[in-house]
Order: structure tokens, then C-alpha cells, then sequence
């Protein structure tokens, strides 16, 4: 006896067809929905509250879209101070520090933590720029500039501007060796769903099955993945003899974070790493002027005990790229010299000053600011 098929439906016809209709529809309100909605639904007090004081990244991230939210609450009648760059910029950047000057009430808001290398302060140039700040205070050093380039999608600024001066300076053949990372990055920069999805997993949101208030595991530390841009190789150093004399004489260094800090010098070294990173924070700052701000760039120091560790040639390097910017019309450099000297005894690690010394530098990037505005 011959069976008689039902008709398909619509729905099993496009399935028979091969093309997921449904499927692109989904992509489709995704696509329009996520970033319209999703940075304005997210309570970033209350997830920041969910991250404990080992989550700094992910904090720092959180903290980053609630300054967002007070610039985008501003009326504008006051002055727009920016202080941005990792954590190192944020010994230095801190409120406290500017107490007694006359800064005219001017709004301050900080970008200050770890995970904001040149790539994410290009990025971030983008998105603070629309917002015309009066003054912008950079961390540029040897540290910044001449450390290989590790990339991360979940430090990536919304920015597809950031990811085309990468792929100019980088080259076309880095963009496809590293294509899937390139795609991450283009996703972050188009869904910010997808460029937290990080900061939502260690405040445990996306964990249905678990009880409110239990944080996930952390995710995995940006220092283990891999450099995609890299130079010349490390001076050599022996960690079992140095390490111990060097917590002998520092007893105020933790242990704990001392090899971590020691590969971070280590790994300032000439390279073609060197020339991307320089277009990275030279675009930003060009994209600061064009909006009419005026930039500070502190030359941030590092342990004396690190300075030997990494050639000479790249602090020269380094010194050169601050003096190309402290030529530019609109841009004031803070040496070394003339925030210094600093002793072992003003640094809380290898790579972060102490909050006595960081509120002495802080202090004088205040009164570069209040003259800044004084003349505004």
C-alpha cells in the first residue's frame, strides 16, 4: 500500500532547503539588540559587587562601563579629566592625590588596570574621544612600549578602529596566522555580550545551576596565553640565585608576585613588537588631540633592580617615541627625571610604585592638570 507523506511545513521546507533561516534571523536580533541593550541592562554596581578582590581584571572592567555611565550622565558644565592606562597608571591617577588643587570640579574619571596595553588604549581612545575630555594622562614607558604583544578578547575595547591599526601595523600576514584570534576580536568589538562574557562567568552568572552569590572559577590569566607579536630574546637571568637575594634585600616585596613581575621585565625587548605598539598609542593620542583634549604622558618607572635586566637600547628606544610625542602641539611628558628619583622603598612590587611615592607623583600630575586648566 502506498503511504501518503503529510506536507511539510515552512519550516521543514527551509530545513530540506539547506539554509538556516531561523538560525540567521536569530543572528540577525542578536546583532541589532545586543549592543543597543546589553551595556545599558547590565547592573555593573551590583556584578562588581559580586567580584572578590582577587577578580582585578574583571573588576577593572566592570568599574570601566560605570565611569561610562557617569560620563554618558554628565551635563557637561564641568571639566573631563581622563586618566588611562594597566595598573601601574592607576598609582599615580588617583582622586585622593589631587586634594588642595583646584582641578575647577572637573569630573575625573580613571581607565586604570590590568589588561589595558596599547591595543585596549587605542581601543579605548575610541570610545572615550566622542566624549571630548579637557585633559588625558597616559603610562608611557620602556614597559609599555617594548613588552611583546599578547591579545585578549576579553580586554578588547569596542573597537573595530583599534583592530584595523593592528592589522595596518602588524601586517596582513599577522592578521592571518592569528585569524581566529582576529575574528574574537572583531566579535568583541561588535557584541559586548560577547566581549564580557568573562566578567558575567567569574560573577557566576551564567551558572543556572548554582545558587546565587557562588563565583565561578576564575577564568584563565591573560599572563599564560600565548604573545602573538614577539623580538629578540631575554637577557638571561638565574632565578635561583637572584630571586632569593633579591627578596633578602626587598623585604617588603611578595613573594608571591615576583616571578610574574620579573618575566614582565624581562620580556622589554627591541623587536618589530616595538614599531605596532608605538602606532597603537600614537593613534590614540592623536585621537585625543582631534578632540581637543590636552595629553600628559608620565614616563612611569620601574624597581631599580628590574632596569638591568633588559638592554639599555630600548629605554633609548623609548625616550626617542616620548620625544616625537612631548613635540606634538597639545602634549606634555613627565620624565622620570622630573618626577623622581625613586628609591627600592617607593615601590610596593617590581612594576608598581608604593601609596606614598604613587601620591607624590599623583600630586604632581595634579598641578599639571590644574595649570592645563587654568589656561582652558
Amino acid at each position: 500500500m502506498k503511504t501518503t507523506v503529510p506536507r511539510s511545513s515552512t519550516s521543514n521546507s527551509d530545513a530540506r532547503s539547506g539554509f538556516p533561516w531561523a538560525g540567521l534571523a536569530a543572528t540577525l536580533i542578536v546583532a541589532l539588540l545586543d549592543p543597543l541593550l546589553f551595556q545599558r541592562i547590565v547592573p555593573w554596581d551590583a556584578l562588581l559587587e559580586r567580584l572578590d578582590r582577587t577578580f582585578f581584571l574583571e573588576a577593572g572592567l566592570a568599574r570601566d562601563e560605570l565611569a561610562f555611565a557617569e560620563l554618558d550622565a554628565d551635563p557637561g558644565l564641568v571639566p573631563r579629566v581622563v586618566c588611562a592606562g594597566n595598573s601601574r597608571a592607576g598609582r599615580f591617577a588617583r582622586v585622593k592625590d589631587f586634594v588642595g588643587l583646584d582641578l575647577k570640579g572637573a569630573l575625573v574619571e580613571r581607565f586604570t588596570h590590568a589588561g589595558l596595553e596599547p591595543f585596549e588604549l587605542r581601543g579605548l581612545a575610541d570610545r572615550l574621544a566622542p566624549y571630548h575630555p579637557d585633559v588625558v594622562v597616559l603610562s608611557i614607558s620602556e614597559f609599555d612600549t617594548h613588552r611583546p604583544i599578547r591579545l585578549n578578547t576579553t580586554t578588547a575595547m569596542q573597537s573595530l578602529g583599534a583592530l584595523a591599526t593592528l592589522v595596518r601595523e602588524a601586517g596582513l600576514g599577522f592578521a592571518f596566522a592569528h585569524r581566529d584570534l582576529v575574528l574574537g576580536l572583531t566579535l568583541g568589538a561588535l557584541f559586548p555580550a560577547y566581549r564580557y562574557r568573562a566578567v558575567l562567568h567569574v560573577a557566576g552568572l551564567d551558572e543556572y545551576e548554582h545558587f546565587a552569590g557562588v563565583l565561578s572559577s576564575r577564568a584563565p590569566s591573560i599572563e599564560d596565553s600565548p604573545f602573538q607579536l614577539e623580538g629578540e630574546a631575554p637577557l638571561p637571568l638565574a632565578f635561583a640565585t637572584f630571586v632569593p637575594k633579591l627578596l633578602a634585600e626587598n623585604p617588603q616585596l611578595d613573594g608571591r608576585t615576583v616571578n610574574a613581575q620579573l618575566k614582565q621585565c624581562l620580556s622589554i625587548t627591541r623587536g618589530p613588537h616595538v614599531a605596532v605598539r608605538m602606532a597603537l598609542l600614537r593613534t590614540a593620542i592623536d585621537e585625543y588631540l582631534a578632540a581637543g583634549a590636552q595629553v600628559i604622558v608620565v614616563e612611569a618607572p620601574v624597581h631599580p633592580s628590574m632596569v638591568p635586566l633588559y638592554r639599555p637600547e630600548t629605554r633609548e628606544e623609548a625616550h626617542a617615541f616620548l620625544r616625537e610625542l612631548d613635540a606634538l602641539d597639545g602634549v606634555q611628558v613627565m620624565w622620570l627625571d622630573e618626577i623622581g628619583p625613586f628609591a627600592a622603598a617607593d615601590f610596593h612590587d617590581l612594576t608598581h610604585l608604593d601609596d606614598e611615592a604613587g601620591a607624590r607623583v599623583g600630586h604632581l600630575v595634579g598641578e599639571r592638570i590644574e595649570a592645563i586648566l587654568k589656561d582652558r
